[in-house]
């Protein structure tokens, strides 16, 4: 079978709507509404941000790494930045290294797993 996390915000009487609407279509088995504090969410990011210098170099270097980011194919003007982290903190960094100029970026959508017990 294949799992599919479907994000979306509404209050209660709307995903309540969204999963009664999920749980008729025939090929679906499960539907879950996963509570967001017993929730572990995390996506994949992928960034090609722009360098001008090597200082540029240093400072998303840093700015990577603080963020638990892994550098891959660096070159002297560009460096492809690869994050997985909550969606808030992909949003973060976006906005931290948008100065430097983000030259393209490649997100998966968020994967979503309930906690044990929870």
């Amino acid at each position: 079978y294949s799992r599919m996390t479907i994000t979306t915000y509404g209050d209660e009487r709307q995903v309540e709507q969204i999963v009664k609407q999920l749980d008729k279509m025939i090929d679906t088995l499960e539907v879950r509404h996963l509570d967001e504090h017993k929730t572990v969410f995390r996506e994949l990011s992928i960034f090609k941000i722009k360098l001008g210098n090597a200082n540029d170099s240093m400072e998303v270097n840093k700015l990577a790494n603080a963020y638990g980011g892994k550098i891959h194919d660096v070159r002297k003007d560009s460096m492809m930045v690869e994050l997985t982290a909550t969606p808030d903190q992909i949003r973060a960094f976006e906005e931290l290294v948008k100065p430097f100029g983000i030259i393209d970026v490649a997100r998966t959508g968020v994967a979503a797993l309930q906690r044990s017990g929870a």
